[in-house]
């Protein structure tokens, strides 16, 4: 009745820090000044699933545990809650195994000390 799912991702790339410098030096090259900030996005997500049924909803509710801490039931409503919750974890790992010089490539026609960068 209570079951949930974790869902974990993670994504990295070795070949990131290679990408950064090059989108550094040619914004520098074209003239821009100011401070470059260049990241990959943060790789590591998670999402909480929750079993989408009418008692699950009600009781994960803040509006539940107002009420048990109100009335005093919710001494008795938490133990329960616990022992027929169900948890299971799923970890997913992305490696990214694109050559830095190639995705350059693509990428260092977009990037413009105006706008900085641009998908053509």
């Amino acid at each position: 009745m209570m079951d949930m799912l974790t869902l974990w991702k993670t994504v990295s790339w070795d070949g990131w820090v290679q990408v950064a410098a090059n989108v550094r030096q040619k914004l520098s090259d074209l003239g821009f000044e100011g401070k470059v900030d260049v990241r990959l996005e943060d790789g590591n997500e998670h999402l909480i699933v929750c079993h989408d049924h009418f008692v699950a909803r009600f009781l994960r509710s803040r509006t539940a545990l107002l009420l048990g801490h109100v009335t005093g039931v919710g001494l008795f409503t938490i133990p329960h809650v616990l022992a027929l919750s169900r948890h299971a974890s799923v970890k997913s790992k992305f490696l990214i195994h694109t050559d830095p010089t190639k995705y350059w490539d693509l990428i260092s026609i977009g990037i413009s000390a105006e706008n900085g960068f641009q998908v053509r």
